[in-house]
């Protein structure tokens, strides 16, 4: 009999806000209210948040009684079943392989060997099943029809010029201002015997951060932005930083050998979750192998790619900054 643990556990999370899976750890939901996006201009309806706790590992009796009842097994067979579905698992995990639960979310393992889920955008929560996630657009009416809706009166008439009399002054006072000041700037500027400043000589990369060991990171510089735009991911034309080359790099993920080298690429650090989450699913999407690190309030979002020669790491790196952040740079490189 063809038993598929994981459509299972996809059916009980609308009945049950914690599921345990046995040996492996547990799904953990929580509310999350309706939600309006002004910017994207969606309405979201009632869900449930996932997250995976692998430290509620115990069984509670869920996942195996709905096996017994769903496939008329008995206990012993469905224990079995869920055993073997956690050792399979478990396996690929340990091949750094990225395990889909269907319409639940995938499990992987970051670079730091830690157990990490990215959940599927499906609502389990069932007081708000089949609702879909409304599209609007604001409603734009001409000059003609506002003003026709109230009439106004002469009290409303009398105030309106003088708001109008009043900002006409206000004009007039700031774009004389801003003429003194742009006047001054120019003075101190332009004045003989003017100290301006230097233009900073570009220091040449030193030895030590050429081939580094996978334990030593190289720390951020000063001009590097300690969180991305909401926007993130949007392509642009052309990189600033970009030396002539359009090469795109396979970014599949792979398993390192033992000789294998690799580089870590950071592509910006987050304070909001939901960012994170975004940013991981679209890395996920385009083939890179996302994880996550925690930098005091905020996490750090970097890939991790294997290479054979310098020229594939920086082809690899310009392709990252062209897709998600000009200003991502790369943290490690080495052997494992």
């Amino acid at each position: 009999m063809d038993i598929d643990v994981g459509a299972c556990i996809s059916a009980l999370l609308y009945e049950h806000d914690t599921v345990s899976i046995p040996g492996l750890g547990a799904l953990v939901g929580q509310y999350k209210s309706a939600a309006i996006e002004h910017v994207q201009g969606k309405i979201s309806p009632p869900s449930k948040e996932w997250a995976f706790n692998p430290n509620l590992a115990v069984n509670d009796g869920i996942l195996i009684n709905y096996l017994i009842q769903k496939y008329h097994l008995s206990y012993a067979e469905a224990e079995k079943h869920v055993a073997d579905y956690v050792a399979q698992v478990t396996a690929a995990l340990e091949r750094r392989e990225i395990v889909v639960i269907p319409e639940v979310g995938r499990l992987y393992r970051d670079f730091e060997q830690q157990l990490r889920f990215l959940p599927d955008n499906t609502n389990f929560y069932a007081e708000a099943f089949g609702l879909p996630t409304v599209q609007f657009y604001p409603v734009l009416r001409s000059a003609k029809s506002q003003e026709s809706l109230v009439p106004e009166t002469p009290a409303a008439q009398s105030f309106r010029q003088l708001a109008l009399t009043a900002f006409r002054q206000y004009r007039k006072i700031a774009a004389i201002l801003g003429t003194i000041s742009l006047a001054t700037t120019l003075y101190l500027l332009l004045r003989p015997g003017a100290n301006l400043p230097e233009a900073p000589i570009a220091e040449a990369l030193p030895p030590s951060r050429v081939n580094v060991s996978p334990s030593s990171e190289i720390p951020p510089t000063a001009d590097t932005p300690a969180e991305l735009p909401e926007a993130l991911g949007q392509e642009e034309d052309s990189d600033p930083d970009e030396r002539g080359t359009n090469t795109e790099t396979d970014t599949e993920s792979i398993t390192l050998g033992p000789e294998q080298k690799f580089g870590v690429i950071v592509i910006g650090s987050f304070s909001n979750e939901d960012n994170v989450k975004r940013l991981i699913s679209r890395l996920y999407e385009s083939g890179y192998e996302p994880f996550t690190d925690k930098k005091g309030r905020l996490t750090q979002v970097s890939v991790q790619l294997g290479y054979e020669t310098e020229s594939e790491l920086r082809d690899a790196l310009q392709n990252i900054r062209k897709k998600f952040n000009k200003d991502a740079r790369i943290t490690r490189k080495g052997k494992r």
